[in-house]
């Protein structure tokens, strides 16, 4: 979030962060088993997520590389994309779409406190579309969560409880990424 840093994928199976003031690789996150799909980094840098074809989420150390977390079980390798993943602005909650169309929520400090580097149960999980999803973001203040799938909707959810609170249909494409703009009135897709 600062810029000091880059955390690329590629299909080694091997994230990169780069410093981008010297151009130089800093670490390589190498635990997964399969190509790595996606990358988020949290608001405060702390934390790194990938996403990759071996169906796990898994939370790294952004100052250290450790592995924290990892998360297994999603359906993260269908026709060669990976899941997608999102950080809360308050840096709580962890949302994970997959191409199952569920939307799952996962309370990873508390994971990280209480049972560090095991997989654990969802705070919520809802079956948030009826076919992929291929985008999750968090609104600003943290709010809601909005998905974007293969159905061509956009849903937004409560991100504390995942009750459903909008649906946008009509679009003659996926959703590939969705955003809620800054004062939660916008949703800006693609």
């Amino acid at each position: 979030p600062d810029g000091t840093y880059l955390v690329t994928t590629n299909a080694d199976q091997t994230p990169k962060v780069w410093n981008t003031g010297s151009r130089e690789l800093v670490r390589s996150l190498a635990r997964h088993e399969a190509p790595v799909e996606r990358v988020e980094i949290s608001l405060d840098g702390e934390f790194i997520a990938t996403t990759g074809h071996d169906h796990k989420v898994i939370v790294w150390d952004s100052s250290n590389g450790e592995e924290l977390l990892s998360l297994d079980g999603f359906n993260c390798d269908v026709n060669g994309a990976g899941c997608d993943v999102a950080f809360s602005p308050d840096r709580k909650d962890l949302a994970v779409v997959d191409y199952d169309g569920f939307l799952r929520v996962f309370d990873y400090r508390r994971i990280l406190q209480s049972q560090p580097g095991r997989s654990s149960a969802a705070k919520f999980e809802i079956p948030a579309h009826d076919n992929f999803i291929f985008s999750v973001r968090y609104s600003p203040d943290g709010s809601k969560i909005a998905t974007g799938g293969a159905d061509r909707f956009v849903r937004v959810w409560d991100a504390s409880t995942g009750e459903f609170l909008l649906s946008l249909g009509g679009s003659r494409d996926f959703i590939f990424d969705a955003h809620l703009s800054r004062d939660g009135k916008q949703i800006p897709s693609s």
